[in-house]
């Protein structure tokens, strides 16, 4: 007889042919379910991976979004979740979201606008010329516009006027053209070519018409120009002022007491028929300065800066604020502070402070007229102020009213968007039908960090805004607005910084009409911070284009526009009072007569 086996032995029974059936159908069961699971989870992915779904969840998560914060706050939700799907395939976003679904939808145009910087409203036809014009700018061609609006753009000559930044003075002056230079460098106590740049503004040629003299010690770069009685003011970062003659002579020298901010202001402050100026310095101190000898008639201390801040684009401008009888001096600084002075004795008419600070300042919308807000503010947060009247309070006697500032548009739509230039007015003669009267416009443009490629610029209308146009860089200069083509409409001169693909930055000079298309674009080869200047400059009657870029040239562009010239400067006018009615008044200022121009 056979013993059994030794149950340490290796030898086991064989399974029985069920249930070998049934561990095989068990694998196959389950190898078919993690192949469904498998498939499931690869189709979910490359579902969320899809501009439809992204688009989809877009509109899902700004249903419930009814007031402005709650909407950027669900566009910056929707973003961060789906952009690492999406930023690769932008321009095929763009387009599924044009083609293929309804921009009668808010929500719609909220994702396009925050993926584009584009927005028209309901306005299908803007929207379809925005996006024609897109297509045709990122094949290198010009956008299609019709004959009547053509924009022609003809360089004319380059000149070197060394280094200038977003607040340079360039003021045109009778067929010479003033420019305050920072030489070859900004604060360098070293540099000897700081001074007033005079340009020829029929051939280019330049010269150094005014270098501060080198015993004033420190830098001597010039902040600002301003025209007066047929003299130049100069502001210089050291603190000194000079009164400079025609010659480039000086008639008198002053000092501030601590460098200068911004650029000066030019009015006569005391009423004696004189043209005075005023200026502010890194102390928070506004001085009126006499124009017959330079003494001061005034002083005005406006905040307590800490002591690492520059105040470097701090603002002055002229309005009727408080409904005093002549207008007021406004003052901002860039931490927030916001001030009504009495222009004939620097007394303190109204104060407020924006939490988010401000560089674009504020502008004087009204002056003579008392109706519609008398001015305007932007800050660093993308809003648009506007200082609105109130009824006389106890705090402001013997006064018409005071003024409370109202936010009056939330522009951002990021976090990271920034209010940098100033503020603008643009009158419109052709509205669309049903729109009702052409109200004028503010002009307001948004930016991000230097290189960055959200800039925008905005136009604002009394019931909401009425269009955003993408630069597709960042715009650091103020825009002028002028009729280049002879439309009876004007146009808006936009000067942008752009990155290439190798990192270089250039400048860009848009051309954008009053309804929000480009018109034309031209290229700098180096970047443009100034604000871009439209004047006829050499007596032919038309009107040319000035753009300085940061390699230190002069661009002269010529147009067939001649006019009316709305907002030429960066100031608004020779005398830098930031107020829609001078810089329209100056602007028709014909050559020949514009040093006798007074505000």
């Amino acid at each position: 007889m056979t013993p059994p086996p030794h149950p340490t032995s290796s030898h086991r029974p064989r399974a029985s042919a069920p249930r070998r059936l049934l561990r095989r159908l068990v694998i196959v069961v389950l190898a078919g379910l993690l192949l469904a699971i498998g498939t499931f989870g690869a189709r979910w992915y490359l579902a969320r991976r899809s501009l439809g779904w992204q688009v989809r969840r877009g509109l899902q998560v700004l249903e419930r979004a009814d007031t402005p914060l709650k909407v950027r706050a669900a566009l910056d939700h929707w973003e961060t979740e789906t952009r690492p799907s999406w930023e690769a395939r932008t321009d095929e976003l763009i387009t599924l979201l044009y083609w293929h679904y309804p921009l009668e939808d808010q929500r719609v145009r909220l994702l396009l606008s925050r993926v584009a910087g584009a927005d028209y409203g309901n306005r299908r036809e803007d929207w379809k010329r925005w996006f024609d014009a897109r297509r045709q700018l990122q094949r290198g061609l010009s956008p299609r516009v019709a004959q009547g609006e053509a924009v022609a753009l003809r360089p004319r000559w380059v000149a070197p006027v060394g280094l200038t930044a977003w607040f340079t003075t360039i003021l045109p002056l009778d067929g010479q053209i003033y420019i305050a230079s920072l030489g070859t460098g900004f604060n360098d106590s070293a540099d000897t070519a700081d001074g007033i740049v005079r340009v020829d503004g029929a051939s280019g040629a330049a010269e150094l018409f005014f270098m501060p003299p080198p015993e004033h010690r420190g830098p001597r770069d010039v902040i600002g120009i301003v025209a007066g009685d047929n003299v130049l003011f100069a502001a210089c970062y050291n603190g000194s002022v000079y009164c400079v003659d025609a010659r480039g002579h000086v008639l008198w020298h002053a000092h501030a007491g601590d460098p200068i901010v911004a650029p000066p202001l030019a009015a006569d402050t005391n009423q004696d028929g004189v043209t005075d100026v005023v200026v502010v310095t890194r102390a928070a101190k506004v001085l009126a300065l006499s124009g017959r000898q330079g003494k001061t008639t005034w002083v005005a201390s406006v905040a307590r800066p800490a002591t690492d801040q520059s105040l470097l684009g701090a603002t002055l401008s002229l309005g009727n604020v408080v409904g005093q009888a002549g207008p007021e001096l406004l003052v901002t600084l860039p931490p927030g502070q916001c001030h009504a002075l009495a222009l004939r004795t620097g007394r303190s008419l109204w104060s407020h402070e924006l939490a988010t600070g401000t560089v674009s300042g504020a502008f004087g919308a009204t002056y003579r007229n008392a109706s519609g807000p008398p001015a305007y503010i932007g800050d660093r947060a993308g809003n648009v102020w506007s200082l609105v009247g109130v009824a006389q309070t106890p705090a402001l006697p013997n006064t018409g009213r005071t003024v409370e500032p109202v936010r009056w548009y939330a522009l951002a739509t990021r976090r990271d968007e920034t209010l940098v230039a100033g503020l603008r007015m643009l009158a419109r003669t052709r509205v669309p039908p049903g729109e009702g009267a052409a109200s004028p416009l503010v002009l307001a443009c948004l930016t991000r960090e230097y290189a960055g490629n959200w800039g925008a610029v905005c136009a604002l209308a009394a019931d909401g805004p009425r269009w955003r146009w993408p630069v597709g860089g960042a715009i650091w200069a103020t825009p002028a607005v002028a009729d280049l083509n002879a439309d009876r409409q004007s146009e808006i001169v936009v000067a942008s910084i752009e990155t290439l693909g190798d990192d270089q930055a250039v400048g860009v000079v848009s051309i954008v009409s009053a309804a929000g298309h480009c018109l034309r674009r031209m290229t700098v080869d180096a970047p443009i911070e100034c604000s871009p200047v439209v004047a006829d400059v050499d007596s032919d009657g038309r009107l040319e284009i000035l753009v300085a870029d940061q390699s230190g040239r002069l661009h002269c562009f010529a147009t067939d526009g001649f006019g009316p010239v709305e907002w030429g400067l960066y100031g608004g006018d020779s005398h830098n009072t930031r107020n829609a009615v001078n810089a329209y008044d100056y602007g028709q200022r014909a050559y020949g007569y514009q040093w006798q121009w007074r505000p």
